[in-house]
C-alpha cells in the first residue's frame, strides 16, 4: 500500500514528493480491508501471548504437582523466572536431570524410612514371640488335687493366651526342705511357684522357705523365679539383693506382666 510506504520517509521528503505527486485519498473499501488487517493483527498477537502464558502455566502446574511429591521449589523458582520462548526453551532441558535427581533423593529417603520401620516392626514380632521361645515350670507345693481349682485354671489359661507353654508340676517336697534338697534341678527359664494355691502364701515362714528351697534349684542369674502369693516375703527380698531374678504377683491382673518381664530378662542373657 502507498501510505505504508509515505510512513518510511522524513517530512521534507515527503513535503517535496506532495508537491511532486498528489497523494489519493484510500477508499472506503482499501479503508475498511486496512482496519481488517489490523484487527486480525491485533487478535492474532493477543492469541500468541496467551497461548504462550497458558503454556508456562501448564509448565508451573505441573512441576508444582510434582514438587508436592518430590520438593521441586529449586525448579519452580526457575520456571517463573522464564521471559521467553528462548529461555523457556533452555529452561526445559534443564527440567528433566533437575527431576531424577530430586526422585531419587526422595526415593532414598523413603526408601531409608521404609527400613527403620521394617526394622521396628521385627523388633515388635521379635518381641512378640518370646513366649513361644521361653519354658516355664509352673510349681505348686502341694499334693496333686481330685480338681483342679478355677483361678490356677484361669491363670494356665492366660499364659497359654499370651503364647506361653506353661507345665504344670505338683511339688509336695518342697514345703520341706530336707526333702525338696532331694529334687532335681528345674531346666525351665521360668519358674513359677504359686503358693497361693497350695494354701501357704499367707504362711510366711511355710511360704519363706519353700521360696529358698525352689531358688536353690533353679540356675542362678540365668533364670527367673515368680512367687504368686499375698504375702510379704523376706526370701525374695534376699534374692534380689544377691542379683537373682525374682518378682512377686498377687494376683491376675499383674501375674501376666510379671512373667513377661522374666521372659524378656531370660531372653535378653540367652542372646
Amino acid at each position: 500500500m502507498d501510505w505504508l510506504f509515505h510512513t518510511s520517509l522524513t517530512d521534507p521528503a515527503l513535503s517535496l514528493l506532495a508537491q511532486a505527486t498528489p497523494t489519493p485519498s484510500p477508499t472506503a473499501d482499501e479503508l475498511e480491508l486496512i482496519k481488517q488487517q489490523m484487527e486480525f493483527l491485533k487478535d492474532a498477537n493477543a492469541a500468541l501471548t496467551t497461548t504462550f502464558d497458558r503454556y508456562i502455566q501448564m509448565v508451573q502446574l505441573t512441576l508444582a504437582t510434582a514438587g508436592g511429591i518430590v520438593g521441586i521449589v529449586a525448579i519452580l523458582g526457575t520456571v517463573l523466572s522464564i521471559k521467553s520462548l528462548r529461555d523457556f526453551y533452555s529452561t526445559l532441558k534443564q527440567v528433566d536431570g533437575k527431576v531424577r535427581e530430586a526422585v531419587d533423593q526422595e526415593v532414598a529417603v523413603a526408601l531409608r524410612q521404609d527400613r527403620r520401620r521394617l526394622n521396628r516392626l521385627e523388633d515388635i514380632l521379635a518381641r512378640e514371640d518370646i513366649p513361644d521361645r521361653i519354658t516355664i515350670d509352673f510349681v505348686v507345693p502341694t499334693p496333686a488335687p481330685q480338681r483342679r481349682p478355677d483361678s490356677l485354671t484361669f491363670l494356665l489359661k492366660v499364659l497359654e493366651h499370651r503364647g506361653f507353654h506353661p507345665e504344670v508340676r505338683y511339688e509336695p517336697d518342697f514345703q520341706t526342705p530336707d526333702a525338696a534338697q532331694q529334687r532335681p534341678n528345674f531346666a525351665a527359664q521360668i519358674v513359677v511357684l504359686d503358693l497361693h494355691h497350695a494354701g501357704i502364701d499367707r504362711n510366711l515362714d511355710h511360704a519363706n522357705a519353700a521360696i529358698r528351697v525352689v531358688a536353690e534349684k533353679i540356675l542362678s542369674q540365668k533364670s527367673a523365679l515368680i512367687i504368686y502369693g499375698s504375702g510379704q516375703y523376706d526370701a525374695v527380698r534376699d534374692l534380689v539383693n544377691q542379683g537373682e531374678f525374682c518378682g512377686v504377683s498377687n494376683g491376675p491382673l499383674s501375674f501376666v506382666t510379671r512373667v513377661l518381664e522374666a521372659a524378656y530378662v531370660v531372653d535378653a542373657i540367652r542372646v
